[in-house]
């Protein structure tokens, strides 16, 4: 009796999972491209990629800080949230440069971003993080993004295709002056 029971959930269990529709119809979502992405992109999405997959962020900052190491600060600006390890910090970590003055994220950054004094090459070669209040204390003062976009493509989309990114700056973000977030 203990046999048919588990066997009747277990084919209960594997019905549950099966797909109603035809293999024959079934067909991959593909992801968006840049050309479908709406001209408005902060707001929600409707496919469910976008919903599953962290989003581009292209930002401005009030000055050169594209070699600076980025840290998060709490919304009052008063204390860190999250910093990298020096391990984190790769060749491939800094933003890349764009149209109209805007950059590529690939390290996280966000609208609470400040710029510590570190460069990626000297954070890199750290052999461990420095302490909270030392990072906090080599945030170069100022310095913060302006500017910031998530984009209705994932950043493996943009870094593929980055002409359609700064065709899209171009197009839905010239009237940005560098102080709006």
């Amino acid at each position: 009796m203990k046999a048919l029971l588990t066997m009747t959930a277990l084919a209960a269990l594997a019905a549950g999972c099966r797909s109603t529709a035809p293999a024959s119809s079934q067909t991959q979502t593909q992801p968006p491209t840049l050309q479908q992405a709406p001209k408005s992109i902060d707001g929600p999405t409707n496919t469910p990629i976008h919903r599953a997959l962290p989003r581009a962020v292209i930002y401005k900052t009030n000055g050169d800080y594209r070699d600076n190491v980025p840290v998060t600060l709490n919304a009052a600006g008063t204390a860190l949230i999250s910093f990298p390890a020096p391990t984190d910090i790769t060749d491939l970590s800094t933003p890349l440069p764009l149209a109209d003055g805007y950059l590529l994220d690939r390290r996280g950054v966000s609208e609470n971003s400040r710029f510590t004094r570190y460069t990626y090459a000297q954070y890199r070669a750290l052999p461990a993080p420095p302490a909270p209040a030392a990072l906090i204390d080599s945030i170069i003062p100022g310095a913060r993004v302006t500017v910031i976009h998530r984009l209705d493509i994932t950043l493996q989309q943009a870094l593929g295709d980055t002409a359609a990114v700064n065709d899209l700056i171009r197009r839905s973000f010239r009237q940005d002056d560098g102080t709006q977030m």
